[in-house]
């Protein structure tokens, strides 16, 4: 089967380590192609690596962070949305890649892209679109034409609509063909496994992980663990690995909370798997993770999750028995579910196991591999 790929990105976020996950496993006994809007980048070096056939065309998203006041807004909308226009230009230039290697499915790997669209109309092909993402809710991404208009434009252009979770299906099936639609979730290569011995002390290793911004929840989780030590409990550290805006205010509520001794930044972490072998536990205290890559991560070591009761989180942890949710928002239960995984050693190493058999046994990328090759099949003998 030949297969073009339309990445959205140059660098090496969720999406696109889900979609290398996918090209690993298929590779091999299919013809892979992928369409890049950036000439460098992690993900690229990623593709050069593993020796990929790709191609590096410039092309424009659909969809923009509306980070601004409303007349900023504006004029950022009428500038992506011209620019936006030269994707049908692009196209012309991308047609000989798909006339000369015969491509029978275009998938696009995200909802904030349309050139995957653009070319499956053009060259009547048959295309598969991954929605990754709320847009509003995960990235404050919001569409730069008309969202009637957009949303109409994508169920007319695709075969089929892949959901990565049960609460991105719910939102987008207000205004998609209910028929498109399949639920796959993620999966994470077997790379990521790493079984440990149950806990025999009582101090706990947090960590957080993720871009230091308002959605992914920092903030929240110094809270909360001020309001653990502040109650008496000593015997813990919070790891938070990533980088951002948000970096310097939070190292400044931890100065003033004099909590230099619970709390460690880490910056990016480039190998988290090996850093994840000293902690006990992980947050996830995101405003809406679409699914919940980190979750996966963690569970895949062993590692139980405390995470929050929005988007794809909800879906991924089962109360008690491989984490717990807590109100995402309020800081006071976040410490008390933090106070909860701490008072019982026994509970958290059954949850320790759970944890781990559950990931691996439902979230790896051959099973996701799988279910998006029989798509293909579905669609293709259509």
């Amino acid at each position: 089967m030949n297969i073009l790929f339309i990445a959205h990105e140059g660098e090496l976020n969720g999406a696109s380590l889900s979609l290398l996950g996918i090209i690993d496993i298929i590779k091999y006994e299919n013809n892979i192609f992928v369409l890049t809007p950036s000439k460098n980048g992690q993900f690229v070096n990623e593709l050069k690596n593993r020796g990929i056939n790709y191609l590096y065309v410039p092309y424009y998203r659909w969809m923009a962070s509306n980070n601004c006041g409303k007349l900023k807004w504006y004029v950022k909308k009428i500038i992506y949305a011209i620019l936006g226009l030269s994707n049908y230009l692009t196209a012309y230039k991308v047609g000989r890649l798909i006339k000369e290697n015969n491509i029978k499915i275009i998938h696009s790997n995200s909802s904030v892209i349309n050139m995957g669209a653009i070319l499956a109309k053009k060259y009547n092909i048959s295309h598969i679109w991954h929605i990754r993402e709320f847009g509003k809710e995960d990235f404050n991404m919001e569409f730069v034409y008309p969202t009637n208009i957009c949303l109409k434009f994508m169920n007319n252009t695709s075969d089929k609509i892949v959901c990565i979770s049960k609460a991105i299906e719910e939102k987008y099936t207000k205004y998609l063909d209910v028929n498109k639609c399949k639920l796959i979730y993620n999966g994470l290569s077997e790379e990521y496994i790493q079984k440990k011995q149950p806990k025999n002390t009582s101090f706990f290793n947090f960590l957080i992980a993720g871009r230091l911004e308002e959605a992914k929840g920092q903030k929240e989780a110094i809270l909360a663990i001020n309001e653990v030590v502040v109650q008496g409990k000593k015997n813990i550290k919070l790891y938070i690995a990533g980088a951002g805006g948000l970096e310097k205010e939070l190292r400044n509520i931890v100065e003033k909370l004099k909590l230099s001794d619970y709390i460690e930044f880490c910056g990016r972490v480039s190998n988290l798997k090996e850093m994840r072998k000293k902690i006990d536990v992980e947050l996830v205290c995101s405003r809406s993770e679409a699914f919940g890559r980190v979750t996966i991560e963690s569970m895949m070591s062993s590692n139980p999750v405390i995470g929050a009761n929005t988007g794809g989180t909800k879906e991924l942890i089962i109360e008690g028995f491989n984490g717990y949710l807590y109100e995402q928002g309020n800081y006071i239960n976040l410490a008390r579910t933090i106070e909860k995984i701490m008072n019982d050693n026994d509970k958290f190493n059954e949850m320790s196991r759970n944890a781990y058999f559950y990931s691996k046994e439902k979230f790896t990328s051959k099973i996701n591999s799988d279910n998006i090759l029989n798509l293909y099949k579905e669609v293709l003998s259509e």
